[in-house]
C-alpha cells in the first residue's frame, strides 16, 4: 500500500483523499442513521418498559457504531499519515531532480563558453596571421614594383645619358 501512495501523483492523492473524505461522510450519515434507529428503538423500549432489555439493545447498537468510527478514525488517519509522506518525498525528489537539472545546465553553459572562447582565440589568431600574409604579400609587391620601376628609370636615364653623350660628340 506505501509503494502505491509514494507512486502516485499529487492529484491522485488528492483524489483518494476526497475519497476517504466521501466515504468519512457516508460513515457519519450511517452514524446518525444508527442513532435515529437508536432512539426509536429507545421509544419502543420504553413502552415495552423492559429496561434491561433496552440496555441490551442499545448497548450493541452503540458498541457497533463506536467501533465503526472508530475504525474509520484510524483508516483515515492512517491515510493522511501515508499522503503527507509521500508528498514530502515527492518534494524532496524534485528538489534533488532541479538541482540536478540546474548543475548539469551550468556545466553545459560552462562547457558552451570556453568553446565558444576557444573558438574566438582560433578567429584571432587567423585573422592576424591572414593580415600578416597579406601586408607581407603587399610589401613584398610594392618592393618588386619599386625594383621594376627603378630598373626602368635607371635604363631610362642611362639611355638619355648615352644619347646625349652621342649627340655631343
Amino acid at each position: 500500500m506505501r509503494d502505491e501512495i509514494e507512486k502516485m501523483g499529487k492529484k491522485e492523492l488528492r483524489e483518494r483523499l476526497l475519497a476517504e473524505k466521501a466515504r468519512s461522510a457516508k460513515m457519519s450519515e450511517e452514524i446518525k442513521n444508527l442513532r435515529e434507529r437508536a432512539e426509536k428503538e429507545d421509544e419502543v423500549i420504553s413502552e415495552a418498559g423492559s429496561l434491561a432489555e433496552a440496555a441490551m439493545a442499545l448497548s450493541g447498537i452503540f458498541s457497533a457504531a463506536d467501533k465503526a468510527a472508530g475504525r474509520y478514525v484510524d483508516s483515515v488517519e492512517r491515510l493522511n499519515t501515508r499522503v503527507e509522506a509521500a508528498c514530502i518525498a515527492r518534494d524532496e525528489l524534485s528538489k534533488k531532480q532541479a538541482e540536478q537539472t540546474l548543475t548539469e545546465a551550468r556545466r553545459r553553459a560552462e562547457k558552451l563558453l570556453n568553446e565558444a572562447v576557444e573558438k574566438s582565440k582560433k578567429m584571432l589568431s587567423d585573422a592576424a596571421k591572414k593580415s600578416e600574409e597579406l601586408i607581407s604579400a603587399a610589401k613584398k609587391r610594392a618592393d618588386d614594383y619599386y625594383d621594376e620601376t627603378k630598373q626602368k628609370t635607371d635604363a631610362y636615364v642611362k639611355a638619355k645619358t648615352d644619347l646625349r653623350d652621342a649627340i655631343s660628340r
